[in-house]
């Protein structure tokens, strides 16, 4: 093993000895070192191949021993907002606003915030505006963390006075009122607060008000580091046709599949299940409505688009119905659903940004819908 490291300050190069001792060297050096290694064949695949980011950049919900276990790495900028958070608490700022896009390791750094001061011996209550997955879970029943959804956010104060309280997924909030009590309720314990949310995740019309909160500091991540780059280009394209004359788009690990009917369809997504997570919709579950066209995509065994908020998992399956469409401009759209309150495109969107590695998406009885995506693809 060589170990070398560049001080960009100076433009100097130095490398540690057999006796630990750091040397300054000459660049031809390391040159040498790799041409030699790339001459003997040591290196026979692309290190994109080799290194695979979701195996450091993890979940805590997915992988959570392993977040616990501190099995994982923070980017630098991930690591540059923890430390500025870190500092303005103890400068005496009482309230922060964390956002990100899918994929930018915004839940991974909020609830690493969170584990830090919970670390640290203090008390931190977690509210997920939405319902608890099993990760949420099992971070409460084997490792004791205070998380509660947000229907049941004044259990967070039932057991003793919170240092800090994390609001995540903080854009699904819906109730103002709702909302006002509990920020009422964080003053009155003089708490720290930190939302954290996705101005993009939003799946209904009475959602995404609260990232507008006077928040004293405000991060946003700016990366995208849980999806490989032909996905991400890929889900760039899927919804606007215009960029795919300047963005190069692979079809590894994309496949696209048509069925004339939802039949064919679900018994086909059924034959996947060991290998792909099939993300449903969210239906209208108010009491007494009428069942609405979206309820034939759903399986028992399936999560919904609200379900999965704020997971990740390795392969992705989703269906594309009737109900999407390119508009003049190629921009695609979606009719929203009779008696579903929530936005189709939204949901559909909260699905695929699930994947981390591959992604299915299943066309049904929509062929110009198909016609049009297999474009992409040239």
């Amino acid at each position: 093993m060589y170990l070398y490291t560049y001080v960009a300050q100076d433009n100097t190069l130095w490398k540690l000895n057999y006796n630990d001792k750091l040397i300054k060297c000459d660049f031809q050096e390391i040159v040498s070192i790799i041409e030699k290694h790339i001459n003997e064949s040591l290196v026979k695949e692309d290190p994109d191949k080799i290194f695979i980011p979701s195996n450091y950049l993890i979940s805590p919900f997915n992988k959570t021993q392993e977040f616990i276990n501190g099995e994982y790495f923070l980017t630098q900028e991930q690591e540059e907002i923890e430390k500025k958070v870190y500092q303005s608490i103890l400068d005496g700022k009482k309230s922060f606003l964390i956002t990100g896009n899918a994929g930018s390791g915004k839940t991974l750094l909020t609830y690493h915030l969170a584990k830090k001061f919970i670390n640290e011996g203090k008390n931190v209550g977690i509210i997920h505006a939405a319902n608890l997955n099993s990760g949420h879970v099992c971070l409460r029943n084997k490792f004791q963390w205070n998380i509660e959804p947000i229907k049941n956010w004044n259990l967070i104060f039932s057991k003793s006075k919170p240092y800090l309280i994390v609001i995540d997924e903080a854009q699904r909030l819906n109730h103002k009122e709702q909302f006002a009590n509990l920020m009422q309720k964080i003053n009155n314990v003089n708490a720290i607060i930190i939302f954290s949310g996705d101005r993009n995740q939003i799946l209904g019309k009475n959602e995404g008000w609260s990232l507008n909160s006077n928040c004293e500091e405000h991060f946003e991540l700016t990366g995208k580091i849980r999806t490989n780059k032909e996905l991400a280009n890929f889900i760039k394209v899927l919804l606007n046709l215009k960029r795919k004359h300047h963005m190069k788009v692979s079809s590894q690990n994309i496949n696209i599949t048509f069925f004339n009917d939802v039949k064919d369809a679900t018994q086909y997504i059924c034959s996947k299940q060991n290998e792909y997570k099939y993300i449903s919709y969210t239906p209208n579950n108010a009491r007494y409505s009428p069942p609405c066209e979206i309820h034939k995509y759903n399986f028992i065994w399936a999560e919904t688009s609200h379900q999965v908020i704020g997971q990740e998992f390795e392969n992705v399956i989703v269906i594309m119905g009737r109900h999407f469409y390119y508009d003049k401009d190629n921009v695609l759209r979606a009719y929203n659903v009779q008696h579903n309150p929530y936005f189709t495109l939204r949901m559909f969107f909260q699905q695929i940004t699930r994947a981390i590695n591959k992604l299915e998406i299943v066309i049904v009885e929509n062929i110009e819908l198909y016609n049009n995506i297999m474009q992409i693809f040239e």
